[in-house]
């Protein structure tokens, strides 16, 4: 089970004039204080993107201690959008993971945008029109050019492409932005970018991420207003390898399994599946890609485990037992 989990002030939210708002209470319930991202998606398979833009979170990062609920206001507003329903799904994740990891945990809240009601048009006595027919003669070509213009797409909804990627440290990674307009129509944007946390990952004016630190922080795009979100995490760095056991001493013809585990820059240690097992002296000592050593002849090795210019060594001792 997780120790991040949400629970949301109400289940379902009610638009007035095309806004509204509810309260998360988001728990660490770990022994450690956790980094924390609130973050909004499309709430099932084929919603509209943009209905997660829709979406204002405050402070969507934050470290929340140990045992503790730290409450997040969620802010929605649909203006300009079509009538329709649109599911957003919130889901309260850890900085240091992916926010699929955390889905199943997720609260879906329904957006549900009513029809305007149609104002039906002025009825104007036929004095008036008879009145005012000389009038429109003369300015009709005026009324025909201002009636027939086409009106000025708005921009309702920003998306950053790709909405969530992984860089290692030192590495770099372009975004980009593009605009969903009131008539349908999508477009290439060059917004105004930034990041939620600069000392773990830097955002250019061009929409190119450099990653600066391990952790994750949020790049949002933002343009006349709208705005879209992309998550930008930085793997931890493997900074020392360990091998269990140690040291081995093996009879001829026995094997022994060594395992590999990795110590990273953030302090946790992991098991290592991809190692490059190799034996100084594979004479006495065989390591397969495995880990697996078989003792072939008597003597001593050292079998190391390496993995990007990191490596750890055990050593093995191969003895020769006389029979009786």
């Amino acid at each position: 089970m997780k120790d991040i989990t949400m629970t949301l002030s109400s289940p379902d939210v009610k638009l007035v004039n095309g806004k509204a708002s509810l309260t998360a209470s988001v728990s660490n319930g770990s022994a450690a204080p956790q980094r924390v991202v609130l973050g909004a998606f499309p709430g099932s398979e084929g919603a509209a993107a943009q209905s997660a833009t829709w979406t204002t979170i405050g402070r969507p990062l934050r470290t929340i201690p140990a045992v503790s609920i730290e409450q997040y206001l969620v802010e929605f507003d649909t203006t300009g959008a079509a009538p329709g329903t649109y599911p957003v799904k919130l889901i309260a994740y850890s900085a240091d993971e992916a926010p699929e990891e955390y889905s199943d945990q997720g609260h879906v809240i329904s957006l549900v945008v009513e029809p305007q009601p149609v104002v039906p048009p002025k009825k104007f006595p036929w004095w008036i029109v008879i009145a005012g027919a000389a009038l429109v003669l003369v300015i009709g070509a005026a009324v025909v050019f201002f009636l027939t213009r086409p009106a000025t797409p708005k921009l309702t909804a920003v998306t950053v492409n790709p909405a969530a990627v992984t860089v290692p440290v030192g590495g770099t990674q372009q975004l980009t932005a593009a605009g969903s307009f009131s008539d349908g129509s999508t477009k290439p944007l060059a917004p105004a970018w930034r990041s939620a946390d600069a000392g773990i990952v830097e955002v250019d004016s061009t929409g190119k991420v450099t990653a600066r630190a391990p952790g994750s922080a949020l790049i949002t795009a933002s343009q006349d207003g709208i705005e879209g979100n992309a998550t930008a995490s930085v793997p931890a760095v493997l900074t020392n390898i360990t091998i269990t056991p140690a040291s081995a001493t093996l009879n001829l013809g026995n094997r022994v399994k060594l395992k590999a585990f990795g110590i990273f820059s953030d302090g946790s240690t992991q098991p290592l599946t991809t190692v490059t097992w190799q034996s100084n002296n594979p004479s006495s000592a065989q390591v397969d890609d495995t880990g697996v050593v078989t003792a072939v002849s008597f003597g001593p090795s050292t079998v190391t485990a390496s993995r990007d210019g990191i490596q750890g060594a055990a050593n093995i001792f191969v003895q020769f037992i006389l029979p009786f």
